[in-house]
């Protein structure tokens, strides 16, 4: 069974060098060769320099920013596609620890009136990065391709905490809004940009340095992105207990 829809190659150059505890600076550029060997696979060479800047503000404040571009031929199309995330956190402590973040990530979608490809490419990032759920959401609109992330905004809000020594709680929430919609199927609406509000809330829990668990809830309430026919509100739960050696 391939692992994938198509056959990669790839080189990458990565540098790293930490100014401060208030800057680190990470910089690397990526070739990457596509070659389709199923048919929603996809053919191409991509070009992707990008960064990422992060560090400690102050005592209580912590914050990270990365960005990349992507360029070069993809699927017989001019490549120009631009992604952004960035996160400010906020440790208040206590007795719970408690930490507040404020984050925005934007990958942008592509533009079916132009006559290049402006969609975001995940490349090797497709997997439940900050959702369980939504990787499933997004594979409609990729061939069926499951957590190919793209053509999104997403301002999102969170609060972590540890009211006990082995007990920590999660609770965020993300915005998620459409750059275009290009009407694929009749799943999706003419014009509509707001995907939905998703929610998850998060409790993990270590019996042992063997032994973790974790209960994990998601819901997600669809906007008019989706067509009328199709915004029935989705939910994930999972209980999980792990066992390492």
């Amino acid at each position: 069974t391939p692992l994938g829809e198509q056959d990669e190659e790839a080189a990458v150059l990565y540098g790293s060098h930490r100014f401060s505890a208030a800057f680190q600076l990470d910089a690397h550029y990526i070739y990457r060769h596509i070659s389709a060997t199923r048919s929603i696979g996809e053919d191409g060479n991509l070009h992707v320099p990008g960064f990422r800047a992060s560090g400690t503000l102050l005592t209580n404040w912590d914050y990270f920013a990365e960005s990349a571009v992507q360029m070069g031929r993809k699927n017989g199309r001019d490549l120009a596609a631009w992604g952004f995330n960035g996160q400010i956190g906020f440790r208040a402590g206590g007795a719970w620890n408690h930490r507040f973040h404020l984050g925005y990530e934007y990958l942008s979608g592509d533009d079916p009136d132009s006559g290049q490809d402006e969609g975001w490419d995940p490349m090797w990032g497709r997997r439940a990065r900050w959702s369980e759920l939504m990787v499933f959401t997004f594979a409609p609109e990729a061939g069926g391709k499951r957590g190919y992330y793209s053509n999104l905004q997403r301002p999102n809000v969170g609060w972590t905490a540890t009211p006990l020594n082995r007990l920590e709680l999660l609770l965020n929430y993300s915005a998620l809004l459409a750059l275009t919609n290009p009407n694929r199927s009749e799943m999706f609406s003419e014009e509509g940009r707001f995907r939905g509000h998703l929610v998850q809330a998060v409790a993990k829990y270590r019996f042992s340095r063997n032994i973790t668990a974790h209960l994990w809830n998601e819901v997600f309430v669809a906007g008019d992105f989706y067509a009328g026919s199709n915004r029935d509100t989705a939910t994930f739960f999972r209980a999980e207990i792990n066992l390492s050696f």
